[in-house]
């Protein structure tokens, strides 16, 4: 458990790095702590904070220092502190919905700008949220005049980028609160899952041939939690030491695809 937390941790340092292009990891750090013990938990409804001192940790409306050089690094701090909790308070708001929606026959179409998606199987790991997002909702599809399913976006992807069809039961509106679009795209940014490899279901090589060798091919990778949609090919040497390679080349797929 600890090292997942500790993951957290390492994920929260890695996006404050790009955004402030700051690579001193020890100026992020009080940050990181700060989101760490002030975010609620899914299973709880509760941050550390709470659990510990009976009371959350405030985040002052106004940062006062005595470097001028660190004030804007420690507004950013402030922001990015705001924005995950507010991510976290939208999560569970969103467990509330989905369990009213549960015990409702209707459900009414999303129209915000931003939504979050349930996983379509389990999350990346055991410390992730049921909840993928913030993402970009791009459009509603209907059936006969019934939201069925949403095509969603990461926050990642230019507009004209790829994108993603969802069941309607699987997507939220995400509340922003008081966060701005720019606050909205870093929180997205900095909420991004590690990516765990799932199962390997083909592989191919160049121009689709299947007479390939097994260090020459590409492997069509499907990652934990994510949309089947969203696989990827990756080369040999990023697979080769997988126990997902040994499961895939034990399948009757293997064969089909010449191995």
């Amino acid at each position: 458990m600890v090292e997942r937390a500790n993951q957290q941790v390492e994920r929260i340092l890695k996006a404050r790095k790009f955004q402030l292009r700051n690579p001193n990891w020890l100026t992020h750090l009080p940050v990181a702590r700060f989101i760490a013990n002030s975010t609620p938990r899914i299973p709880t409804r509760l941050s550390p904070a709470e659990i510990m001192l009976g009371a959350n940790i405030t985040i002052p409306s106004t940062l006062y220092t005595t470097d001028a050089s660190s004030a804007g690094i420690t507004q950013s701090h402030r922001k990015a502190a705001e924005a995950a909790v507010q991510l976290a308070k939208s999560r569970i708001s969103t467990m509330r919905e989905e369990a009213l929606a549960r015990a409702s026959s209707t459900r009414s179409e999303i129209l915000s700008r931003y939504v979050l998606v349930k996983y379509a199987k389990r999350p990346p790991d055991k410390l992730s949220p049921g909840w993928r997002g913030p993402m970009r909702r791009v459009e509603s599809v209907k059936r006969d005049g019934v939201t069925v399913g949403y095509i969603v976006q990461d926050l990642s992807q230019p507009r004209d980028g790829p994108t993603i069809k969802v069941d309607a039961a699987r997507v939220r509106r995400f509340n922003p609160g008081t966060l701005s679009d720019t606050q909205i795209k870093e929180l997205a940014a900095a909420a991004t899952e590690e990516w765990y490899v799932d199962r390997i279901s083909r592989s191919e090589g160049p121009d689709g041939s299947k007479r390939c060798p097994m260090s020459r091919r590409r492997y069509l990778v499907h990652w934990t939690g994510f949309e089947d949609s969203e696989a990827t090919l990756q080369d040999y040497s990023f697979v080769k030491d997988l126990a997902a390679l040994t499961e895939y080349l034990e399948s009757e797929q293997a064969k089909i695809d010449g191995l």
